[in-house]
């Protein structure tokens, strides 16, 4: 677990999310719609930053 929230404090739009889950290791496998949702607000979020960061294009 230190790992991973050490990868998450040092890569660029990384998020650090602990799922509970009664399946242990295999969690990650089982837990699809968990891991979906947060993956689904990330990304929605990561989005949204590009987006307003991007200079505008003229058409």
């Amino acid at each position: 677990m230190q790992e991973q929230q050490f990868l998450a404090q040092h890569l660029p739009n990384a998020t650090y999310v602990e799922i509970d889950s009664n399946y242990g290791h295999d969690g990650f496998i089982i837990e699809g719609k968990k891991i979906t949702k947060h993956f689904a607000a990330w990304l929605a979020e990561v989005e949204d930053e590009q987006l307003t960061a991007s200079p505008a294009v003229p058409l």
